[in-house]
């Protein structure tokens, strides 16, 4: 599998934001490939993902969103007395639901529970319980996350959105040097913070992310 899989723009437009570009999947190549293979997805076609959209997906960036753009991303998950989970309550807020609406959007994930509390949602996994798919992130430290924005939820395994993010800055490095040099030169762009930050990430989560992934086949193998 040679081709990559992806494509972007080959024209960047005038006050280029890489965090607002977006690339598109295409019919075969390595992305394709891996996605049917590795995680059993659905051919993916046609299907465009905005950069800021897959940063969202990493919980990593959090924090970086909050000081550089005020804007929570993702809240974590924590586990109740009683076993049962839970989240912020402000997450409704944030995604602009009802209580009801929210439960019946990812009705095949999670389910609500008995107890509540006006700031915190509690909720039970669904059968597969917390797991590192959708709808869930998932950090380093093995703590899990629910998207706080729409365009969070994306069905997309972690690895592959750092591959896809990869794919652009690959790109960009090569064919854009003078707006490559000029982020660097400049360090005026938030563009910098982000891309930074996603590249002190994926150095050490990818791997960690391949070893999660393989040792989960050796023990359904065994």
């Amino acid at each position: 599998m040679l081709a990559h899989g992806v494509s972007t723009r080959k024209k960047k437009k005038s006050r280029y934001e890489f965090i607002q570009d977006t690339v598109q999947i295409q019919k075969s190549g390595l992305f394709s490939y891996a996605g049917k293979k590795l995680y059993q997805m659905a051919p993916m076609e046609g299907a465009k993902f905005k950069m800021e959209d897959l940063f969202f997906q990493i919980p990593e960036l959090r924090e970086l969103f909050v000081r550089m753009r005020n804007k929570t991303i993702s809240y974590p998950i924590g586990v109740a007395e009683d076993g049962t989970l839970f989240v912020s309550a402000q997450i409704l807020n944030d995604l602009q639901m009802s209580k009801t609406r929210f439960f019946h959007f990812l009705e095949d994930y999670l389910h609500p529970a008995a107890s509540d509390t006006p700031d915190v949602l509690h909720f039970m996994a669904g059968s597969d319980g917390l797991s590192d798919r959708f709808p869930f992130l998932t950090d380093m430290d093995g703590i899990h996350y629910l998207p706080a924005v729409r365009a969070g939820y994306i069905e997309l395994p972690e690895p592959l959105t750092h591959y896809l993010i990869l794919y652009n800055l690959s790109m960009i490095s090569r064919y854009e040097t003078e707006w490559w040099s000029v982020l660097h030169a400049e360090r005026s762009s938030p563009d910098l913070a982000f891309i930074h930050a996603f590249i002190d990430v994926t150095q050490r989560k990818f791997p960690f992310m391949t070893a999660r992934w393989l040792s989960k086949q050796e023990q359904q193998t065994h």
